[in-house]
């Protein structure tokens, strides 16, 4: 191989001195070396290919190696800029959480420093406090509006014994405003506590009543049954009102059995559907009242006045009606006759009574007159 490479520079050195010398060339005689030139060795070739190969299969793998220390370099640099928007909101998420949860112990403390005064010795403590429980029924307060009505519906129904200082005085005024203020607390916190834990139950009520008011016809019973999954968390019954305002009130589906009202001005309130079992109502305005669909088995009746009242699909079985005043009333679909009794009532004008409910309401001691 040395010999060969020998002989290639000494030939190349020479066609070039000819090269410079064009006229020497041209006269000059050939002359036979007798040298003859040698053929390429084809294991060179061979290994010059491979070579070759070789370096242009490591010049693609640097620029590969290139390209990815480029882009980690670029992510290096731009790292921050590509983790900042998610980091922020998750940031602003936790924060929010935090100051949701600070919000909601720093209310319950509040809620629970307001029911213990309303077990204070002092009436206007008591009183104030009472007001306070309507501040938990503003939006944002839901978890609260149950815990109102309870509340409201625990301090009517177990009114605390007199403390020594309220003995040997009259606190009638006081105890007064501090019912009224309880009464309004439920007045309010019940149909929000109502659509807020039973939403599809309210809707479901609402259709079927409105259908029962079209076709007079009697509530199904699928969706009256629903109103005790009602009463443990919204459970009204015996409790004594007296002197109370609740005209126009919506108590919608309310479990109030074996209570009493006394003197209640309750015209255009909302019955529908409720739980009046074995309540007694003296001397009460029902003027315009809804009472569709309601239970007033063995209600009482006392000094009332149902003018154009809505009894329509009522039970009344074993109801008593005394001193009643029922002008307009709409009575479809509801079982009058089943009532036990009608001393002293009086029923003008009255709507959907069948002649059947009608003969048997007289031998029970209701008067009628069809004019109105």
């Amino acid at each position: 191989m040395i010999r060969a490479s020998m002989f290639l520079i000494v030939r190349t050195v020479l066609l070039a001195s000819l090269a410079t010398c064009p006229s020497a060339a041209q006269n000059a005689t050939p002359v036979d070396s007798g040298v003859v030139a040698p053929t390429a060795d084809p294991t060179i070739a061979v290994l010059e290919k491979e070579k070759l190969e070789r370096e242009v299969a490591d010049l693609r793998a640097t620029d590969d190696q290139a390209w990815w220390r480029s882009l980690g370099s670029w992510l290096a640099r731009n790292l921050v800029l590509l983790a900042g928007p998610p980091s922020v909101a998750w940031a602003v998420w936790s924060w929010t959480r935090d100051q949701r949860a600070a919000r909601n112990r720093h209310d319950e403390d509040r809620f629970d420093a307001l029911i213990e005064r309303l077990d204070s010795d002092y009436p206007a403590t008591r009183l104030s406090a009472a007001i306070g429980l309507r501040r938990f029924l503003r939006p944002g307060y839901e978890p609260f509006f149950d815990q109102v009505f309870t509340a409201a519906i625990a301090h009517i129904r177990h009114r605390p014994d007199p403390s020594p200082l309220e003995a040997g005085r009259s606190l009638a005024s006081e105890a007064t405003d501090l019912n009224q203020a309880l009464v309004l607390a439920v007045r309010e916190s019940y149909p929000l506590a109502r659509d807020f834990s039973f939403p599809s139950t309210r809707r479901r009520w609402s259709g079927q009543m409105e259908r029962t008011a079209s076709q007079a016809a009697e509530p199904d019973a699928s969706v009256l049954g629903e109103a005790p999954h009602v009463a443990p968390l919204l459970n009204a019954s015996e409790i004594h009102l007296a002197n109370i305002r609740l005209a126009g009130a919506d108590l919608h589906g309310i479990w109030m059995p074996n209570s009493s009202v006394t003197i209640g001005g309750i015209a255009g309130i909302d019955l529908r559907h409720a739980n009046l079992q074995s309540v007694t109502f003296i001397r009460c305005n029902f003027t315009d009242a809804r009472l569709d669909g309601a239970d007033l088995r063995r209600a009482s009746f006392g000094n009332c006045i149902l003018d154009a009242a809505n009894l329509s699909g009522a039970k009344l079985d074993g109801a008593r009606f005394g001193t009643v005043w029922m002008r307009g009333a709409d009575l479809t679909g509801a079982n009058i006759e089943a009532a036990e009794s009608f001393s002293l009532t009086r029923m003008i004008g009255i709507i959907g009574l069948t002649e059947e409910q009608r003969v048997a309401c007289a031998a029970k001691g209701a008067g009628f007159d069809d004019s109105i």
